[in-house]
């Protein structure tokens, strides 16, 4: 889907998907669309901001952008292996839950509070 999508189609779009493939090019100073689709299994072009959010074995499954082969057979791997899959949501549980607010709101403070 190209375009701007309203957050609660977005939800509804994330529920119905198999598999989350991220293919912008540039332009992502932050993966928060990543942090979005982490209940699904994922792969696609990576950028910088992908890569503040993704552990090392996700990374695996996100390469250089215009290398179409290596996300064909990355994407192939996704669909054809359930294990995968299954690996990366769980995965991406435990990532999500480092940009959690209340997790994140409690050492902002403490650096503020640091520079008092």
């Amino acid at each position: 889907m190209l375009g701007f999508v309203s957050k609660s189609d977005k939800l509804k779009i994330l529920k119905t998907a198999d598999i989350y493939i991220a293919t912008a090019l540039f332009g992502e100073n932050f993966g928060i669309v990543l942090l979005e689709a982490m209940a699904i299994p994922m792969c696609g072009y990576g950028n910088e901001g992908y890569h503040n959010v993704l552990s090392s074995s996700q990374q695996l499954f996100f390469h250089k952008p215009y290398h179409t082969e290596n996300l064909t057979n990355k994407l192939d791997q996704l669909i054809s292996n359930p294990h995968i899959r299954e690996q990366m949501v769980d995965e991406c549980r435990l990532v999500v839950k480092q940009y959690d607010w209340s997790i994140l709101s409690k050492d902002i403070e403490k650096v503020y509070l640091s520079l008092l």
